[in-house]
């Protein structure tokens, strides 16, 4: 079923969403993400495609202009999380300073602890392909990804704006 506006013409609502898998413990240096999923689990509507062999989601040429991003992290001890958009190249769209895209958790208590990302909208070049990937690392100690929540309790996910 497509959708369609109310000139009859075909509606693109591209998304994706990828859930990290297993316990998988992560010390204090950051790391891609590299356990996902198979895609049974994960979602690819429209243009954008999971690539959980790839540790990544896909943004084909021109299958965004601008698109959201949120996802969320769940696990056991302190953290800073980062969900980063890469080209072709593997360089970061949005550089070593931009925050917007990253959470700090210093749970306290029994240390367990569950934080979304902001949802955030970003223009990316509809020129050049791009790839969704997660940055991880345990803040100050070594973090327990998905620990006490299920196995496949964080994830990412991207949405197309236009």
């Amino acid at each position: 079923m497509s959708l369609v506006n109310s000139r009859g013409s075909k509606i693109d609502k591209s998304y994706a969403k990828m859930y990290a898998l297993g316990d998988i413990e992560y010390t204090t240096e950051s790391t891609k993400v590299e356990s996902w999923c198979d895609s049974s689990i994960n979602i690819s509507r429209g243009k954008f495609i999971c690539e959980p062999n790839n540790s990544r989601i896909k943004i084909p040429i021109k299958a965004a202009n601008t698109i959201k991003v949120n996802g969320l992290i769940a696990g056991l001890g302190a953290f800073f999380a980062k969900i980063d958009i890469i080209d072709s190249q593997g360089k970061s769209i949005l550089g070593d300073t931009h925050q917007s895209f990253g959470i700090l958790s210093q749970p306290g208590g029994n240390k367990y602890g569950k934080v979304a990302f902001p949802s955030t909208i970003l223009k990316i070049d509809s020129t050049k392909e791009h790839f969704v990937i997660l940055m991880l690392s345990g803040y100050n100690e070594n973090f327990i990804l998905n620990r006490g929540f299920g196995e496949i309790a964080s994830f990412i996910s991207i949405e197309k704006i236009d």
